[in-house]
């Protein structure tokens, strides 16, 4: 027998299950050094070539013609070449054994057809790779023969090819920008583009809300931890990964959020999928009721909890007690809902959120990423600016966003957070965040909590560009937080809007479409920082004004629709009602009427925020009368309502903006 049909047969051995398994029970020499004689005990263990075996006529011929002359390289090229895949295609007989394929033998054990040829056995991939020590071009672009209807890498990559175009026909593509961020001029950065060239652009719409991912005492933390400590973590946190900053850091934010324990995770989309699918589990029968615009780490997160989900209209507190009256009172129930929504700039009603859920049994479970660090005094979040931080039994956070670093976190009583360390897969098995992160987010999180300046400043340039592009005409989204939406409309017209901000002004802002946003509600979503001064707000405007002339894109110029946009910046419900009866009040200003819509509700806010103390409907506020209001914002609006003193305090912990109900709570009282 040739060296390489024996070669083949005992790949065939090795790839068979059925042969390797008899090998084994007989206690058969290792595979690799099997003797060529052997090869008629092992094919002997084999039906379908213990079948062929005994029809053969030819095994002498074929053997005879298959094996190479002595000290002729031809005739041992032209043997190696017998058992090649191409020459196997269609044989009918064994390469190893010569034996003629037959269709009333026993089954194949890998393939299972009795009438399959050994092209399609087990036997031509013993041939393949025999023909795979010494490659050759076709050997190695045909490694194996696939079965009939397998599915190749081509047409894998064709259906992912139709999809992306589909979503390119749909101007929805997205295209990272290749941006160089300078340390020391937030938010200015070189943009990177394809040919080579450069550009210098300013960035509009970071998640580094504060600029804290620059400030001096991260980047000192970060260098000094690296050295101190080295780059990585060494492992997950249960195999040597836990660094003495983890263990600091879980503790500061523990603290910052007024709860027993906290736990670190390395994203805050981690943080969420990992708790919200692993806390579920811990529950016979509990029903998680959702906010219709949660994240999607959120949503992840519940879907593979398999626990039962109800999902609530968004921020519509009638809606989520119908849900929760519903449902026995015994059964456990979570609600899960975002404080700032991060695309539409809406705020959860915390205190009506804490109060069902007390009423109802049911857990409280808060994403406060878009909101830690820039609300409350301390940076706690919405959760501490409304007074529930004891009221919230979960709450996420990010250090990538305002803390300007890298990470997620939740926190919680030592029993919730104890839990997710011991049960969610998201946490158990991934390396932890670098001493560095660490150390770099336990020094934003210490100086944010101390220190009200960002806060003010992001607040105070947020509120500023709103009114500016009220002012303006642009059609502004109902946002009442630091999240300024700009609406579009249309994927494409989105995307050409950032593309001409990018190419002719070098402006960066990232379009956001579907499926980050409902189809129809494409929008430019910006984000003012600390470090967005009037000079960059105006070249933004004028910018802005360019794009918006030359591609034809719709204004808010009538009275109507520019009073149900500020009630909207308001309320977020677009109550029409609450925001005209504000009017009157800075009526007789010399002011266009766009103006004079952001006065009255600026007014109405601080007045609602001095008098009630920051407190919701449900806040339990002493009772104030809408004269009473009316008289302290006026004297309020006396100062600048932008750049007062009495607006700073309110920017302080991010209380000049309002809940849901804000328009109408004066009122109401």
């Amino acid at each position: 027998m040739s060296s390489a049909l024996s070669r083949a047969a005992r790949q065939a051995s090795s790839r068979c299950p059925y042969l390797f398994s008899q090998s084994v029970k007989q206690n058969a020499a290792a595979l690799p050094a099997l003797d060529p004689t052997s090869v008629p005990d092992l094919v002997s263990m084999c039906p379908h070539m213990q079948a062929q075996l005994e029809a053969s006529k030819e095994e002498d011929r074929l053997l005879r013609d298959a094996a190479p002359s002595a000290g002729s390289a031809a005739a041992s090229e032209k043997g190696s070449q017998a058992v090649s895949v191409n020459e196997l295609d269609g044989a009918s007989s064994c390469p190893v054994t010569g034996a003629p394929a037959r269709d009333d033998g026993p089954a194949c054990p890998v393939y299972g057809s009795v009438a399959a040829p050994h092209s399609d056995c087990c036997m031509k991939d013993a041939a393949a790779g025999d023909a795979r020590s010494a490659p050759t071009t076709a050997d190695v672009s045909a490694r194996a023969h696939p079965v009939p209807g397998a599915r190749t890498s081509a047409w894998y990559n064709e259906v992912l090819g139709d999809s992306l175009e589909q979503v390119k026909r749909e101007g929805r593509y997205r295209v990272f920008a290749d941006l160089k961020r300078h340390a020391g001029k937030y938010p200015r950065a070189t943009f990177h583009r394809v040919d080579g060239s450069t550009q210098e652009v300013v960035g509009w719409c970071s998640n580094d809300y504060l600029g804290m991912g620059q400030h001096s005492k991260v980047l000192q933390a970060m260098v000094s931890a690296t050295l101190e400590c080295g780059a990585g973590a060494g492992g997950t946190r249960n195999i040597s990964g836990t660094n003495h900053y983890h263990v600091l850091l879980e503790q500061e934010l523990a603290d910052l959020h007024g709860q027993e324990a906290a736990l670190l995770f390395t994203s805050g989309f981690v943080a969420n999928e990992a708790a919200l699918s692993g806390l579920p589990k811990q529950f016979d029968d509990m029903l998680i009721l959702s906010d219709a615009l949660n994240h999607a780490s959120m949503i992840e997160g519940i879907r593979h909890s398999k626990a039962d989900k109800q999902v609530y209209r968004h921020n519509d507190l009638d809606h989520l007690e119908q849900l929760l009256r519903a449902q026995p009172a015994d059964r456990p129930k979570m609600i899960a809902f975002e404080s700032v929504n991060s695309m539409e700039g809406t705020v959860a009603p915390m205190r009506d959120i804490a109060w069902l859920a007390e009423r109802y049994g049911a857990l409280t479970y808060v994403d406060e990423v878009h909101a830690v660090g820039m609300y409350g005094r301390r940076g706690g979040g919405v959760a501490e600016r409304d007074g529930v931080l004891d009221r919230m039994d979960v709450v996420s956070g990010t250090l990538g966003k305002a803390f300007g670093v890298c990470g997620g976190y939740i926190a919680g009583s030592s029993a919730i957070v104890d839990a997710v360390r011991s049960f969610a897969p998201g946490f158990i098995f991934t390396t932890a965040m670098t001493p560095a992160q660490a150390s770099a987010a336990l020094a934003s999180v210490r100086h944010l909590k101390q220190c009200a300046y960002e806060r003010v400043q992001m607040h105070r340039n947020a509120i500023t560009l709103q009114r500016q592009l009220r002012m303006a005409g642009f059609p502004l989204m109902p946002s009442i937080s630091h999240i300024v939406p700009i609406l579009v409309g249309d994927a494409d017209l989105c995307t050409r809007t950032t593309n001409m901000l990018l190419n002719d002004h070098g402006i960066y802002v990232q379009p956001i479409n579907y499926p980050t946003v409902p189809r129809g509600t494409e929008r430019l979503r910006i984000t003012p920082s600390p470090f967005h001064d009037a000079g960059l707000r105006e070249h933004l405007l004028r910018a802005l004004d360019d794009v918006w002339t030359r591609l034809g894109l719709p204004r808010v110029r009538d009275l109507d629709l520019a009073t149900e946009a500020a009630a909207g910046m308001g309320m977020g419900m677009g109550d029409v009602e609450a925001a005209q009866s504000a009017l009157p009040v800075v009526v007789a200003n010399p002011m266009d009427e766009a103006e004079r819509l952001a006065t009255a509700v600026h007014r109405y806010v601080a007045s609602r925020s001095a008098l009630n103390g920051g407190a919701g409907v449900a806040g339990g506020a002493a009772p104030v009368t809408e004269e009473d209001a009316m008289e302290r914002a006026l004297a309020v609006n006396e100062m600048d309502p932008v750049m007062g003193a009495f607006a700073d305090e309110l920017f302080a912990d991010g209380s000049f903006y309002t809940d849901a109900a804000a328009m109408y709570a004066v009122r109401r009282c």
